[in-house]
């Protein structure tokens, strides 16, 4: 009976681990298009949102939403190693990033060097947060 529990624990921790990455996803797209609508739809009353200002404001809150829900989702599905788990995971967005912003140098698109800029902030921001035990949730 008891290594039936034990074994039952261990098959949840191993699906906690495998699905932490593609969770952390998801997750963060659906935060990043919620902060874009819910942005757009609270300045349309007063400010363009595809004016120059409105972008840069979507843009920034967006993915910095997208970036720090990435880290956030990821060390609170893992089931433990917390801190090591946060910084792997900025340390990843970091590494993805410098792709995306190599492609983004190459076309001239500023845009998405603003993007990666905001998300590298959000990323590194959680993560530290994380890593300095100030979000009580995750501990």
């Amino acid at each position: 009976m008891v290594k039936d529990r034990s074994l039952k624990g261990n098959v949840f921790l191993i699906i906690r681990w495998i699905a932490m990455l593609p969770a952390a996803a998801g997750g963060s797209l659906l935060a990043y298009y919620i902060v874009d609508i819910l942005n757009r739809l609270g300045m349309a009353r007063y400010v363009d949102p595809d004016s120059f200002m409105g972008k840069v404001f979507t843009q920034w809150a967006s993915n910095l939403a997208l970036g720090a829900a990435f880290v956030f989702i990821a060390t609170y599905i893992a089931p433990s190693f917390k801190k090591q788990v946060a910084i792997f995971m900025a340390g990843l967005v970091l590494l993805l990033s410098g792709a995306t912003l190599f492609a983004a140098i190459l076309t001239r698109d500023y845009w998405a060097m603003f993007a990666t800029v905001c998300l590298n902030v959000g990323s590194i921001g959680v993560a530290y947060t994380i890593f300095t035990k100030q979000v009580a949730q995750i501990q």
